[in-house]
Parts: C-alpha cells; sequence; structure tokens
C-alpha cells in the first residue's frame, strides 16, 4: 500500500423530507393544543418558556413558523428534483502513513457552487424544549485535525488539514456547499501535502 494516497466521493446531504413533513404534523398538532389552554395574558409572557409560560400568541406565532418552514421544504424538494443539490466532499487518506498540512481543492465544470445558499432549519420551540433530532446531520469525518483556510468560491472550494492518518477522512467544508448540477456536469479535486508536495490530481465521480 502507498504510504499517501487520498480519494474523493462527494456526499449528498439533502434533507429527509418525509421525516421533516411528519415532523411538521407532529409539531401542529402539539402547538394547536398548547395555544388553546395556554393564557392571553401579555404579563404572563414576562415568566418566560423557562417557568413553562408561553402565551397564546407565540404559539400561534410558531404556527406561522411551521408554515413558512413547509414552504421552504417544498421548495427545496423542487430545487433538488431540478438538480440543486446540497452535499459535502469527503477526502479519505487511503494511505498507512501520518500526512500533514493537506491542501484540498474542489473545482466544478458545467455546474456551480451555490455558496450562499443554505441549509433549512427547524423554526425553534418557543417552550424551549430541545430538538433531539437535528436538522440536517453534519458528517464531519474524522475530527483529530484543523481545517482552516477554508475557501468557498462559485467554481471551487478549498481547505487545508492539518494532518490525516491512515484511514482518516474529512470533509472538505464543515457545512454542505449546494451544487446546481446538470448532466454535463464534471467535478475534480487536487491534493497537495507535506508528505507528498507533488499532488495528486483527479475527478470525482457523481
Amino acid at each position: 500500500m502507498a504510504k499517501h494516497k487520498y480519494s474523493v466521493t462527494v456526499r449528498e446531504e439533502a434533507p429527509d423530507f418525509e421525516a421533516e413533513r411528519r415532523y411538521i404534523v407532529a409539531e401542529r398538532e402539539y402547538a394547536r393544543r398548547q395555544a388553546n389552554k395556554a393564557p392571553s395574558s401579555w404579563w404572563l409572557g414576562l415568566l418566560g418558556p423557562g417557568l413553562g409560560v408561553v402565551r397564546r400568541g407565540e404559539w400561534l406565532k410558531y404556527l406561522q413558523e411551521l408554515d413558512r418552514y413547509e414552504r421552504i421544504l417544498t421548495r427545496e424538494a423542487r430545487g433538488v428534483d431540478a438538480g440543486v443539490i446540497p452535499c459535502s466532499f469527503v477526502v479519505k487518506h487511503e494511505g498507512d502513513g501520518h500526512d500533514h498540512r493537506i491542501e484540498v481543492r474542489v473545482t466544478v465544470e458545467g455546474g456551480r457552487f451555490m455558496v450562499n445558499k443554505k441549509l433549512p432549519e427547524r423554526p425553534e420551540r418557543v417552550d424551549g424544549a430541545p430538538d433531539y433530532r437535528p436538522n440536517q446531520p453534519h458528517f464531519s469525518g474524522f475530527h483529530g485535525f484543523v481545517r482552516h483556510h477554508t475557501r468557498k468560491e462559485e467554481y471551487r472550494l478549498e481547505a487545508v488539514f492539518s494532518g490525516l492518518g491512515p484511514k482518516d477522512r474529512a470533509t472538505v467544508l464543515f457545512d454542505p456547499v449546494y451544487l446546481e448540477y446538470a448532466p454535463a456536469t464534471r467535478l475534480y479535486y487536487e491534493i497537495r501535502s507535506k508528505e507528498m508536495p507533488g499532488g495528486e490530481k483527479g475527478e470525482i465521480e457523481v
């Protein structure tokens, strides 16, 4: 086995739309029940959700946020169908040695990265209850390194990893990035490191 060799794969990060729709239905039912029995006096709201006091108006506002979130998810699903896909790029060190200062670049041809678009987020619960189901899990892979000098542009992504050991893997960016994809889209990677100054290039299979 080579001491230093890398692979780069793309991982789709689209929300689980069916799961999110079920979440919205359940939250609406809960919020309506809470609104029906909640006090409407303004001064009770000053006590805050920490004491379990949430006014009716706050629950009604939360219902509006759930409606808004549902509309966002609908647009998001249409976007995925049209080829606007949130994804992460996973770098894996296939070698059997430790490498340092790994410089990674991902470029796209026949498409682009939508650098300002972010994944939709569930509205925050007005009663302060924690959401044990994350909106979208982030795959960040190996944690024993520092990711720095990250760059996100329309046609390229860049990052530098402080070090990776045998079979370690990490995403180029911490958060997913949206890729505007078409049948002619091609993705490429280039990796250089302290132990592999000559670098390595390749195409990323989509």
